[in-house]
């Protein structure tokens, strides 16, 4: 049992050490997505150095994977009729919010968070994200 113990955590370790060497090239550095609330421009390089750890937004790695998909392999804008993978909107919001509003509970430096105040029906903050040019 100890042994399986030790193994486990060898394997651990080394999927650390293999998804750290991963890099990010020059031209994903920084992505845009547009949308219609307008273009966001997410710093992908800036994230990652900060959070360190690929799997924590790529959650599909794997052992041993040397290349990383794109969000927008599995979350979609229109799913197949069946598949319950988030769309892409509801992903993105889930994960860069959500993620943001753990920072921000743990009093560490965040980004923006959506934002509902209590009796609006319409979401707070989205403009600090979705960009729109001007006109």
């Amino acid at each position: 049992m100890k042994k399986a113990l030790i193994a486990i955590a060898l394997v651990s370790l080394a999927s650390v050490f293999a998804l750290a060497a991963l890099e990010i090239p020059a031209d994903k550095e920084v992505l845009t997505f547009e949308s219609k609330k307008g273009k966001v421009t997410f710093k992908h390089k800036d994230h990652a150095d900060l959070v360190g750890d690929c799997g924590a937004c790529h959650h599909k790695m794997e052992e041993g994977d040397t290349e990383i998909k794109k969000c927008t392999e599995c979350h979609v804008k229109k799913p197949a009729e069946g598949d319950d993978t988030p769309k892409r909107k509801k992903a993105f919001h889930d994960s860069c919010s959500g993620c943001h509003e753990d920072k921000k509970a743990a009093g560490e430096k965040h980004g923006p968070i959506e934002k509902r105040m209590e009796g609006d029906k319409k979401m707070k903050g989205c403009n600090d994200c979705h960009i729109k040019p001007p006109k």
